[in-house]
């Protein structure tokens, strides 16, 4: 899936940062993604853009790049809402929060976090 393997969990205690795309200086949800998934679309700078991933993923529009999955296997996307993303590690969403910055969430508490229905997508260039 990607010549170098990186666990998403190597980055749990990176700092949040709006359009952050390094992990010292700060990440946002979608720069951890960019980290663990090699190849797949920056949207930081289009807003238009990161509104139709929003669309594609939760409301099923089908961009044939992304694949959903009826279940989650490792490195592949989590979207935890319409607007908020991660990429799934051995049963847990590794996502960045304004307040934590990047934390790894177990399954079993995603519903109590405010997230009870995530999607799962591959990235199929």
């Amino acid at each position: 899936m990607t010549d170098r393997l990186v666990r998403p969990t190597a980055w749990v205690g990176a700092p949040w940062m709006r359009g952050g795309r390094d992990p010292v200086r700060g990440l946002d949800c979608w720069g951890l993604v960019l980290l663990c998934l090699p190849g797949v679309p920056d949207y930081a700078g289009d807003a238009t853009a990161r509104a139709e991933l929003a669309r594609a993923t939760v409301e099923g529009w089908a961009d044939p790049r992304w694949r959903p999955l009826a279940a989650p296997r490792d490195l592949c996307l989590v979207m935890l809402d319409r607007t908020h993303a991660g990429v799934w590690w051995r049963g847990h969403a590794v996502h960045a929060t304004e307040t934590d910055g990047v934390r790894a969430d177990p399954a079993r508490d995603l519903a109590r976090l405010g997230f009870p229905s995530p999607t799962f997508l591959e990235w199929v260039p």
